[in-house]
């Protein structure tokens, strides 16, 4: 009976059809209606069509609709009968909308990551509340759900699906109105694949508003703040680039001045509460690695400090500040820090200072390190003003962090002659010459050094190339003869102080004289016994000789000044001293000079330096004086008595000054020898280096450049153009209040006047300063392959020769200053002025080679005036025995009581012309026979 039952019910109809009236199981065919008594007797329950659905359909979806072919067609009819009949079944009964809540029906693109999630022919299905609400705007834009390419249309439901009546029934079954951690976590990752900056800020927003309410359903999961901390999908800024990071690895905008070169910076307004900063990772302040790098940063900067700090101008992060909050952290912190760190940040270039003042604004500033000793709490206005270059003061905005930086970092309070020689060997570093400014500084540092004379202070003095050398590599020229002798025979040039070092300051700083250091000796001296030298013997031991050498010096020093030695009257101690002297005549006389090598230029420090045997007309040893027969010849006889003078003066232990006198004596014709200066051209230039009136040092012509915003200080060496477009040095004696709207003009002293010049036509030292960190000892470089092995300076004006474009730059400024000066333009088409002007230089390219063709030949060295370079019209022997000319010595002895030439002190200023030369220059330059008067 059951079977035939079963078989009645199944052949009556394949779907039960509810009787909405009586809430009974209806059948599909009229004929089967009797069938209700019968069911009904059997037992067989009669439900209503919400618990038929909720029983019979829902939980079998999977297997209803995925394993048929037209799954999708039948589920999507499911889906329309169940939204369409929705308000009826839910008022009826809550059955089916508790089965439905947990039951995976709603259809959505993508891929759900989750158990639930189901697949019904070609669509896959999730619960309601694995779906978040797409009608809510944040979460849609969090998500990405209106993104072109949209990869997360997983967490919304299908497009068909978000109708008004499906949300309302989805929201019911549980549809999210939030993010729940799985959603965000998924999110989070596909804003980091996607790089998505206003994604991200959504999603941070998101999460603070999360914290803010009281459900807190994503920021109560410690598990989850764990997981999206590591999560690289915050947008932060890092050297002005938004790059995507961590809140691990970011700091906040409050601690920007800390680490903006090592770490992103997040924006305050995407900040997360200060209460989840630590659940997040979030460090405030940031680890001092962190800044420890930040320091590191900058102070590699090597000069490009605008740079560094551009991309937090905006942010309103100046110098001061930052450095205000690293030393501040760095206080905190210090013992925290390990003995190496501590050891190294000192040797840091971390403390700023001002390098040009303009009414406290910081526009041009650089940073030092503190064992470079540059940089003082308080410096005299004196250090200040003579020495701006090299020395700073800390600024008074720092001061509060005084115990630190002195203690920590060890910056002294006030410089003394530690900290001058700490300078003196950072300009040593320096792989150029030092520009005429800077020696100016050094020598007034070498002068403090050697006031306080302190014995274990490593000193750097110029040589008179320019270049800083340690004391002990140096000595001093006390004997030009001795070094002529030397550079001649040896070609090699003896690193000598620079001639504006004085002897005194050169004995505190412990350099050696070169006539100590240096040992004379006889190589070889083959006897002659011909007694032609007994009328020189004669002559040299005669009363005449002696009163006449008292008179000269009578004429150039001051007795008492001749020698420590003499208890007796001047002719007494003269004459008893050569009637001692025993003059030995020799054949042949040999020498050679054995010194430390490390004195000679190019030359293994550690090894001695030998010259080779050289021959010499004299040569004195104790009371004996060997000389050579005089030979014919006018040039060996010069050099004889030459040779001879010397070494009576340096027997008699007379001043230098004397010699060319007492080799006048000697000589028969009684004529004023000018002596030779040809090796001398190098301290020449040493001297004349930056004074004003003096032709611009090759080296120095490449490191000049034209600056009118320049702040020029007094005393300041500078450069400006004569009349001949040659670059000459000058002397800044006044500046004038600066005023950005018009271009200043300024007193210069050129060497023959007083000057008022427009700052865009001075020429300034650049300022910046090239040193290699690998060695603090100055390489010893080659000569050149042009060089004559003298390491002389060349004076052929070096100028760099712009491209057209540069040109036209400089065409463009000289127009806008003509308009600035309500003056007509030039002329608009620069290329064609350009053509016109190179056309232009070529003429006068041809007539200067013309002119070149009729040049006489070159001048004698002796012509040329050791301070104006120029043949002399006028010449005069001073104290030192050179002959000047007249105007320039005159003028230099104005204002100084100093040889040009050697920078000794000048016993006496008077001057005698030089007759025989001027006679000579007369017939080089072919004029008559001059009468003097």
């Amino acid at each position: 009976v059951e079977a035939s039952i079963r078989q009645f019910i199944s052949t009556a109809s394949n779907v039960l059809l509810i009787d909405d009236d009586s809430n009974d199981i209806v059948l599909s065919t009229p004929r089967l209606v009797a069938a209700r008594d019968l069911l009904l007797d059997l037992e067989i329950p009669i439900i209503d069509e919400p618990s038929a659905v909720a029983r019979f359909i829902v939980p079998r979806i999977q297997i209803l609709f995925h394993n048929t072919n037209d799954g999708s067609t039948r589920l999507k009819s499911f889906l329309s009968f169940l939204v369409d009949r929705w308000d009826t079944l839910y008022s009826r009964s809550h059955t089916i909308k508790e089965v439905l809540k947990d039951t995976a029906f709603v259809p959505c693109g993508g891929h759900v990551e989750s158990t639930n999630a189901v697949k019904a022919g070609n669509m896959i299905l999730a619960r309601p509340d694995q779906l978040l609400d797409p009608s809510i705007e944040s979460l849609a834009m969090a998500c990405g759900l209106n993104d072109d390419v949209n990869e997360n249309v997983s967490l919304f439901p299908s497009f068909e699906y978000r109708s008004e009546k499906w949300l309302r029934m989805l929201r019911e079954l549980g549809l999210s109105q939030n993010l729940n951690p799985d959603i965000y976590i998924r999110s989070a990752r596909r804003a980091e694949e996607a790089q998505d900056v206003e994604r991200s800020r959504k999603l941070l927003r998101h999460l603070s508003d999360d914290f803010s309410t009281n459900q807190r359903t994503l920021t109560s999961d410690a598990e989850f703040m764990r997981t999206i901390s590591t999560i690289h999908f915050i947008p932060a800024s890092k050297d002005g680039v938004t790059i995507f990071t961590s809140f691990q690895k970011l700091a906040i905008d409050a601690d920007r001045a800390l680490c903006w070169t090592s770490t992103p910076i997040l924006r305050k307004e995407d900040e997360p509460p200060r209460l989840m900063w630590s659940s997040l990772g979030i460090q405030s302040p940031p680890d001092i690695t962190k800044s420890l790098a930040h320091l590191s940063t900058l102070s590699r900067s090597r000069g490009d400090y605008e740079s560094a700090f551009q991309s937090v101008e905006s942010y309103g992060i100046g110098v001061l500040m930052t450095f205000d909050q690293l030393y501040t952290r760095l206080t905190e912190t210090w013992s925290k820090l390990s003995p190496r760190v501590q050891a190294a940040l000192p040797t840091m270039s971390i403390v700023p200072v001002l390098t040009s003042e303009d009414d406290g604004n910081w526009n041009n500033f650089m940073l030092l390190s503190p064992t470079s000793r540059r940089v003082f709490f308080e410096l005299s206005p004196e250090l200040k003003e003579k020495m701006s270059s090299l020395v700073y003061e800390l600024p008074k905005a720092l001061s509060k962090h005084s115990n630190f930086l002195k203690s920590k970092l060890g910056i002294a309070v006030s410089p003394g002659a530690k900290e001058y020689s700490a300078l003196l060997e950072g300009l040593s570093l320096m792989r150029n010459r030092l520009n005429p400014n800077q020696i100016n500084a050094a020598l007034r540092l070498i002068d403090l050094i050697s006031r306080e004379g302190s014995d274990d202070i490593k000193s750097y003095i110029p040589d008179d190339n320019g270049k800083l050398r340690a004391a002990y590599d140096l000595v001093f020229d006390d004997d030009p003869d001795l070094r002529r002798l030397i550079e001649t025979s040896t070609g090699r040039r003896i690193i000598c102080a620079h001639p504006r070092v004085s002897k005194l300051s050169c004995a505190t700083l412990s350099v050696a004289l070169l006539s100590q250091t240096a040992r004379q000796e006889v190589v070889n001296a083959v006897d002659d016994n011909d007694n032609v030298l007994e009328t020189l013997k004669s002559t040299i031991q005669s009363a005449a000789f002696t009163d006449e050498v008292v008179q000269i010096c009578d004429e150039y020093i001051a007795y008492d000044q001749i020698s420590d030695d003499i208890d007796a009257s001047r002719g007494t101690h003269i004459r008893n001293a050569l009637q001692a002297l025993n003059i030995i005549q020799k054949k042949t006389i040999e020498i050679k000079v054995v010194l430390p090598g490390r004195y000679i230029m190019n030359h293994e420090s550690n090894h001695t330096f030998e010259t080779p045997p050289v021959s010499k007309w004299a040569f004195l040893h104790k009371n004996n004086l060997f000389v050579r027969r005089c030979l014919s010849n006018d040039e060996d006889r010069r050099n004889f008595f030459m040779d001879v003078a010397i070494s009576i003066r340096t027997y008699l232990k007379l001043p230098r000054a004397i010699i060319y006198g007492i080799t006048s004596l000697l000589s028969t014709s009684g004529e004023i020898f000018v002596g030779p200066r040809i090796h001398q051209k190098h301290r020449i230039l040493a001297l004349t280096r930056g004074s004003p009136g003096s032709q611009v040092d090759t080296d120095d012509v490449s490191n000049l450049q034209i600056a009118p915003v320049h702040k020029f200080s007094i005393g300041e060496i500078v450069a400006t153009k004569d009349s001949d477009g040659t670059l000459r040095y000058a002397k800044v004696l006044e500046v004038p209040t600066y005023n950005t709207r018009v271009v200043p003009r300024l007193a210069l002293d050129t060497g023959h006047s007083r000057e008022e010049i427009l700052s865009t036509e001075i020429y300034v030292f650049k300022a910046h300063m090239e040193t290699s960190s690998t060695s603090s000892r100055i390489e010893r470089q080659p000569p050149s392959s042009d060089s004559d092995g003298w390491c002389e300076e060349k004076h052929d004006l070096i100028h760099s020769r712009p491209n057209e474009d540069e040109r036209c730059d400089l065409l463009s400024a000289v127009d806008d200053l003509l308009r600035r000066a309500a003056l007509p333009p030039l002329d608009t088409d620069r290329r064609s002025l350009l053509k016109n002007l190179e056309e232009t230089k070529a003429k006068l390219a041809d007539l200067e080679a013309v002119r070149n063709q009729l040049k006489p030949k070159e001048p004698l060295p002796e012509f040329i005036c050791p301070i104006t370079l120029s043949i002399m019209k006028e010449p005069v022997i001073a104290a030192d025995g050179n002959s000047y000319e007249k105007t320039a010595i005159e003028r230099w002895l104005a204002t100084r009581g100093t040889s040009p030439l050697t920078n000794a002190r000048l016993e006496t200023r008077t001057l005698f012309p030089n007759r025989a030369l001027q006679r000579a220059i007369a017939r080089f330059r072919g004029e008559d026979d001059i009468a003097f008067t």
